[in-house]
Order: structure tokens, then C-alpha cells, then sequence
């Protein structure tokens, strides 16, 4: 098993780096955190509990696109105390990024997808540069919740858009999305693949 901040910290350790942590998602405590480091990372998310588990009022499904447990906050508040701060987002889906995404500090976002038991280790392999980070998004990441072309209903879904989700609609609608689905970099390059 091994944790975003565990496996970060065991790299970082063979690079004779010292990591200072904070499991809390209080953004007075990141911000603290972060203000002397080189670079910062802040790890955010949005779950989802299929319908046995209640987190910050979501039921099961989540109820909008905006990060769990303060993230947003926390990411403004240490981008605001580190000019280097690194965003990674585990997520079950698209969450809107338009809050912090263009703040100065905020140098990356990577999107780690759904943590598994042992997410900590490529995740630190991926920031340190020891593997190539080559995935792509399995969807669009949209500036605004309205531009999906759907709403989220607590009830049966009659599925009216039909085809039109995701990419298509965005298409349709010729919005453009803050990434498109497919979009990732590699390290070996400065442009989107």
C-alpha cells in the first residue's frame, strides 16, 4: 500500500529532499505548509460512494463538478503561498478547475484519475520524472457545468441528449473546453498530444 504522501516522501528521500506533510484539508494549514517548500503539491478529489456513502452531502453519486473537502480553497490558498504549486486531482470523473486553474502559482495539474492501494508509487514516479506521464483524458474537462449540455438529476435520467455528451456536445455547441478529451502531455515534450 502506498500513499500519494508516502511514496512522495520515500522519492524524495533518495534525492536527499525533505518533504513537509499535511493531511488536512484546511487551507490556513496548506498554505502554512507550503510557504518555505520549493514546490508544493495539493492533492484534491471527488468521489463517489454508490449509494452507501454520504460525503459533504453527496449521496452515493456526486451532486456537482467541484472538488470534495475544501479543495478549491485549499489549492487557492497554496498557490497563493507557493509560485509552484502542482495540483493533483483523484477523481471519478471531470471536476470544474476554473476557480484556480489560472492563478500564477499554479504550475501543473495532474490528473491521477481513481487512487487505487498503491497510487502513491507511479504517482511519485510521475512528479519526480522517473516515468513518463502518456495518459490521456477519457473525457473533457469543461469550464462550466452548463457546457456538458446536461444537469444532474437526483431521479431517473430520460437520457434527451442522446449521443450528445461529453466531447459531442461541446462540439455541437462549439465550446471550448478547458481540455478536450484525449488531452495529456508527455515530459519529453511542451505540447499537447
Amino acid at each position: 500500500m502506498s500513499s500519494p504522501s508516502e511514496a512522495i516522501t520515500a522519492r524524495a528521500k533518495k534525492d536527499g529532499i525533505t518533504v513537509t506533510t499535511t493531511a488536512s484539508d484546511a487551507a490556513t494549514q496548506g498554505s502554512t505548509a507550503a510557504q518555505k517548500a520549493d514546490i508544493a503539491i495539493v492533492c484534491i478529489t471527488a468521489d463517489s460512494g454508490e449509494a452507501y456513502l454520504t460525503v459533504e452531502n453527496n449521496a452515493g453519486d456526486r451532486s456537482d463538478l467541484n472538488s470534495w473537502h475544501n479543495g478549491n480553497d485549499l489549492v487557492k490558498a497554496v498557490a497563493g503561498a507557493n509560485k509552484n504549486t502542482v495540483v493533483v486531482v483523484h477523481s471519478v470523473g471531470p471536476i470544474l478547475l476554473e476557480s484556480f486553474i489560472d492563478l500564477p502559482g499554479v504550475k501543473a495539474v495532474v490528473w491521477a484519475g481513481l487512487p487505487g492501494q498503491e497510487n502513491g508509487n507511479p504517482l511519485a514516479e510521475i512528479l519526480f520524472g522517473d516515468a513518463n506521464p502518456s495518459g490521456k483524458l477519457p473525457y473533457s474537462i469543461a469550464k462550466n457545468a452548463k457546457d456538458y449540455g446536461t444537469t444532474i438529476q437526483p431521479s431517473t435520467n430520460s437520457f434527451n441528449e442522446g449521443v450528445f455528451i461529453d466531447y459531442r456536445t461541446l462540439d455541437k455547441n462549439n465550446i471550448t473546453p478547458r481540455f478536450e478529451f484525449g488531452f495529456g502531455l508527455c515530459k519529453y515534450c511542451t505540447h499537447s498530444q
